[in-house]
């Protein structure tokens, strides 16, 4: 994330960017085109881009906040099948040919 509508396009996402010289991950909570307010270690922040180094998004696999503690996620709410997770049948080669190897 380099421009303001890089960080405006991402707000809510979990981003890493040098601040000072110091790594921090933070939620993107807002984007003008002043700046950015961060969310780290639970503080708000409010940061101007000139403060900022490049920013990358974070990959989460699994927001803990969209979950409810007593929800389960089904593969089948998401339309997975067994081929889909990678636990399909694996096919049994059989050498009837003979047994050299052709």
């Amino acid at each position: 994330l380099t421009l303001p509508r890089h960080w405006r396009r991402n707000v809510g996402r979990l981003v890493k960017v040098t601040v000072a010289g110091a790594s921090v991950t933070g939620r993107i909570a807002a984007a003008d085109d002043d700046g950015v307010d961060l969310d780290a270690d639970r503080k708000p922040r409010r940061l101007a881009y000139s403060e900022l180094g490049p920013g990358r998004v974070q990959i989460e696999f699994n927001r803990v906040s969209e979950l409810g503690a007593d929800e389960e996620v089904d593969d089948a709410d998401h339309g997975l099948d067994d081929a889909d997770r990678g636990l399909g049948q694996i096919a049994e080669i059989d050498d009837e040919e003979g047994d050299d190897g052709e």
